[in-house]
């Protein structure tokens, strides 16, 4: 839930900071009247941007355990092709490469 919240918000900073840039007018101080820099601007959004969809991509983040012995999880694409090598019957067995016919070595 949180970051989703985090990515909006990063794409709202881009947003902001794209209007910001095309007319800095429109985002000037109501009580002052000072109209900011773009370089302010576009410094300040992109940061705000980049602190937002950190912590989202922070909140997301999935650390597998190092610990040979906790058990993991199998990745279930691993899991269907080992099942579909052991359905296969080899073409070629190994004890009739080993075997003699008439079951003795010829030296």
């Amino acid at each position: 839930m949180w970051e989703i919240i985090f990515k909006f918000l990063a794409l709202s900073f881009v947003a902001f900071t794209s209007i910001g840039l095309i007319n800095p007018k429109w985002i000037r101080d109501k009580k002052t009247g000072k109209i900011p820099k773009r370089s302010e601007i576009a410094a300040g959004g992109i940061l705000l941007a980049i602190i937002s969809m950190g912590l989202a991509n922070y909140l997301t983040a999935k650390v597998e355990p190092n610990d040979p012995n906790v058990p993991q999880k199998a990745n279930p694409k691993v899991v269907a092709s080992q099942a579909k090598d052991d359905e296969i019957e080899p073409w070629l067995k190994t004890e009739s490469i080993v075997t003699f016919p008439k079951g003795e070595l010829l030296v």
